[in-house]
């Protein structure tokens, strides 16, 4: 018997082998059924992700912080770099193992100082290189030399990096040198 074509539709028992049978409307109930488990599902293996990953995608405390992708005038390094009111914050006053002030001098002598008084002495220097970016290395760390809003950045990781603490000491920027 042959079935005169009526329209584009046809029902499973209407159709001759491998003849395509186009859906009855374009988005069935099943597809968006469908659509909406995968999109569950995709929804929670990323921020299962997210949680269990190692590290987060940024810390708060480096927000605003951009590591400096080349190497800046030596002359405009130098000088006192103070921990920052979020640092202190942080820190909650007590400084025990850090302390308030950085000063970088051109002889690349690094000054650990609390007040006018010096703790401790090291040396310093910033080095930039293309797979790393600028870093400022500090004897016993080396960390991201960075800038923000006019001033300069040291940022100091406290700790596992994945747990998301740190401290920043900065200089502003002088504009005459």
């Amino acid at each position: 018997m042959i079935i005169p074509k009526i329209s584009n539709f046809t029902t499973n028992n209407q159709h001759t082998k491998g003849l395509r049978v186009p859906a009855k409307t374009p988005h069935s109930p099943y597809t968006f059924a469908i659509v909406a488990n995968l999109m569950k599902h995709l929804t929670f293996l990323i921020l299962i992700l997210f949680l269990v990953s190692c590290k987060p995608l940024f810390c708060s405390w480096e927000l605003g912080y951009t590591q400096m992708e080349s190497q800046p005038d030596f002359q405009s390094t130098l000088g006192l770099y103070k921990l920052s009111e979020k640092s202190k914050e942080y820190l909650n006053m007590e400084l025990s193992g850090w302390t308030t002030m950085l000063e970088l001098d051109k002889d690349g002598i690094l000054n650990y100082k609390n007040g006018d008084v010096t703790v401790k002495t090291g040396t310093w220097r910033i080095s930039y290189n293309e797979s790393y970016n600028c870093v400022i290395d500090m004897e016993e760390r080396v960390v991201p030399f960075t800038i923000k809003d006019g001033k300069y950045g040291i940022l100091i990781t406290i700790g596992d990096g994945d747990e998301c603490k740190g401290i920043v000491y900065e200089k502003q920027i002088d504009k005459s040198i």
